[in-house]
């Protein structure tokens, strides 16, 4: 049976699986993985200029910085930007890299528990962990931020 497999925003894929716990666990992946993309949205809805944000009832405010915090809105959007090319570099991640990365970092889980749901080995989602993490930082790096 061939099940939807959310990679991306805009990417997905379709996934042979051969029990009903393979589904399951691949619809389990896609309701991470929407979580994610609906957090990510509501982040970029929030924080779309420096003077204007939206409140939890999705009305507009302005904020007004103390002249002692100009300098940090410097450092804000530092942080911002440092943040938009993580999940640029997390885009990139393989299929395999990016399901486990987000397992430990979003709804940290040990790895000992993404093995039994994956049906991994603890090492194997260790390394897949392991070069992600690498990945991300050497992105940051080559664009220095």
């Amino acid at each position: 049976m061939k099940v939807k497999y959310i990679i991306d925003y805009k990417k997905y894929t379709y996934v042979e699986c051969e029990t009903e716990e393979e589904v399951k666990a691949i619809q389990e992946l896609n309701k991470d993985m929407e979580a994610f993309i609906k957090s990510e949205q509501r982040y970029h809805e929030r924080t779309t200029s420096m003077d204007h944000v939206r409140n939890s009832d999705g009305d507009e405010e302005t904020v007004e910085y103390p002249d002692e915090t100009i300098p940090d809105t410097f450092s804000n959007l530092i942080n911002k930007e440092r943040l938009n090319v993580i999940y640029e570099a997390i885009k990139l991640l393989t299929a395999r890299q990016k399901e486990i990365f987000l397992m430990v970092c979003i709804d940290n889980l040990t790895y000992k528990t993404i093995s039994e749901k994956l049906g991994i080995n603890e090492a194997v989602a260790f390394r897949h962990y392991k070069k992600a993490e690498t990945f991300i930082k050497n992105y940051v790096k080559k664009l220095d931020l």
